[in-house]
C-alpha cells in the first residue's frame, strides 16, 4: 500500500496547489471591484475550489489506507485522484487505478477489517 499511497499523496498535494490561483483570482477582483472575464473568472474560482478540496479529501484518504484505517475512505480518496478534471490526474490516474487494484483485494479488506476490530 506504500507505493500508491505515496503517489496519491503528491495528486492530492497537487490538487491543493489549485488554492493559489482562486486566491490570486478573487483577490484581483476584490481589490480591482472588477470582473476579469465576465463568466470565466467564477468558474475558474469554483474549479479551483472543488479541485482543493478533493485534494483534500484524497491525502485524508491517503493517511487512513497508510494506517489501514477507514477503507471506505481509501476507496473514495483512490476513484477521487483517477478522475481527470485536475492537475493531479497526471499522478492520480495511475497510482489510483494502482490504489484500487490492491484496496480491492480479499487480503487487503481483511487487513482494514482486522485492523478496525482490535
Amino acid at each position: 500500500m506504500r507505493k500508491p499511497a505515496d503517489g496519491l499523496l503528491i495528486a492530492g498535494g497537487i490538487n491543493i496547489l489549485c488554492i493559489i490561483p482562486f486566491t490570486l483570482l478573487m483577490g484581483t477582483i476584490i481589490l480591482s471591484n472588477s470582473m476579469l472575464l465576465p463568466g470565466i473568472d467564477e468558474e475558474v474560482a469554483a474549479l479551483s475550489l472543488l479541485v482543493t478540496c478533493m485534494g483534500t479529501v484524497i491525502i485524508y484518504g491517503v493517511m487512513r489506507m497508510r494506517e489501514l484505517e477507514k477503507y471506505k475512505w481509501s476507496v473514495i480518496s483512490s476513484i477521487l485522484a483517477i478522475l481527470p478534471i485536475s492537475p493531479g490526474c497526471l499522478f492520480g490516474v495511475p497510482f489510483g487505478v494502482w490504489a484500487l487494484s490492491v484496496l480491492l483485494r480479499k487480503e487487503v479488506k481483511k487487513a482494514f477489517a482486522d485492523n478496525a476490530g482490535g
